[in-house]
């Protein structure tokens, strides 16, 4: 649907409520407010209140930190010198890993400390010093919004060897029964367990009642694939008589999306929720609601995330699918998916933001459709024209810092429009 066919369909709507509200003197229904605010969203600018957003990974400290390390100066110092060189190129929200694994980058009373941000699980920086009230401290400075991101299930990135490294107090060591080892080598708390989601949910509120974050950030870590061992949990545990695993499964994290929802707003109504999933739902040959693709990871089928089924009724306040493909791909089109998400979300209020690739950019050679920043260009100006898109979020900060064309690329665009 085109920006200007969805402000036409909304507009028509408004009228004919104002009319109803002229002709019968009655009070404004949910349904005309509704209307309203649906109606003031389409014709906003596109340069207006827009999310220009990056992920600062910590995972394996691939940004911050650039080394581990308990001095609370060195940390400190890094924070400072990220915020203001995002700010720099103009971005206005920062998507902060907070909790990259089983683990927490701030003092946690359930995950103990990252081992990416210090060295070893469980070992504080010095000081008593808190990266994550510094990075929020430092971001509302800036007149920057800070979204804590976090990784549900997954306990591990580098298996058996990360494993035994685990904190003796970590939940996972604890509670073994929770666990399970994926074919990958990586362990994975068990999305069917309740005591798990309550532990996930307990953390997010930990965050929430503790930090003034902006927002609850969620990524695509969900189920790890499709020969996740639980076939004999899901056989003693079916008590809702799923026909199929797969539905079992999806209703797992389904449950999970909607008690965040309903947690996080009944302690704050004014922060944002959202969920980054794979660019793809599912494809059309699968699923007839899908996209015109074929592969591209489908979350709804590998992942076991039905993510069309969140944004669509309003369970997650925005959702930035990762569409990491270029325009014209063979397999997942970019300009498809963009034109597939525009469309499953009109008339919906969750916002849409978009994942992009920055990654395939970074130092892309000649022979590249991503050389030269001019494939992230084109998707960037899609973005812009499409009239329904919120924002976009770029993976990811340290390798835009780096690479001179993209940071140019990105500065260029968003300081023209801030």
């Amino acid at each position: 649907m085109t920006k200007g066919r969805r402000w036409e369909l909304n507009m028509k709507r408004l009228l004919i409520v104002l009319l109803c509200i002229c002709i019968c003197g009655m009070p404004m229904s949910a349904y005309a407010k509704e209307s309203i605010k649906s109606s003031s969203a389409a014709k906003r600018s596109n340069t207006e209140n827009e999310l220009h957003g990056v992920w600062i990974a910590t995972v394996k400290h691939i940004d911050y930190p650039t080394i581990p390390t308990t001095n609370a100066k060195t940390l400190r110092n890094e924070i400072d010198r990220q915020v203001s060189d995002c700010k720099e190129m103009g971005f206005n929200t920062i998507f902060l890993q907070v909790r990259p694994n089983c683990d927490a980058i701030y003092p946690s009373a359930l995950f103990p400390w990252s081992a990416y941000l210090t060295g070893n699980q469980g070992v504080a920086p010095d000081g008593g010093f808190d990266p994550l009230a510094h990075w929020i401290k430092t971001a509302h400075a800036k007149g920057m919004e800070l979204h804590a991101w976090i990784n549900p299930y997954r306990i591990t990135s580098d298996g058996e060897k990360e494993w035994n490294a685990v904190s003796a107090k970590s939940p996972a060591k604890l509670h073994p029964e929770w666990v399970i080892q994926y074919t990958d080598g990586n362990y994975y708390f068990n999305p069917a367990i309740p005591e798990v989601r309550q532990l996930i949910e307990a953390g997010i509120m930990e965050i929430v009642n503790q930090y003034e974050v902006d927002g609850i950030h969620m990524d695509d870590y969900f189920y790890p694939g499709k020969d996740f061992p639980d076939e004999a949990y899901y056989a003693a545990n079916n008590q809702q008589n799923f026909t199929s695993i797969a539905d079992w499964r999806r209703n797992n994290v389904t449950t999970l999306v909607q008690e965040i929802n309903q947690q996080v707003h009944a302690a704050k109504s004014d922060i944002q929720w959202g969920i980054s999933p794979s660019g793809v739902w599912e494809n059309k040959s699968a699923n007839a609601l899908g996209s015109d693709t074929q592969g591209g990871n489908p979350s709804y089928s590998k992942l076991y995330a039905d993510t069309r089924l969140w944004a669509t009724e309003g369970w997650i306040d925005y959702i930035a699918p990762q569409i990491y493909w270029n325009i014209g791909h063979e397999k997942a089109d970019y300009a498809i998916l963009l034109d597939w998400w525009t469309t499953t979300l009109a008339g919906s209020q969750t916002k849409l933001y978009i994942g992009l690739a920055d990654y395939k950019a970074y130092q892309a050679t000649e022979t590249s459709v991503w050389y030269g920043g001019t494939e992230l260009k084109k998707q960037m100006q899609m973005n812009a024209d499409n009239g329904v898109v919120d924002g976009e979020i770029h993976f990811r900060y340290k390798l835009i810092s780096e690479d001179t064309v993209l940071r140019k690329l990105i500065t260029n665009k968003y300081k023209t429009l801030s």
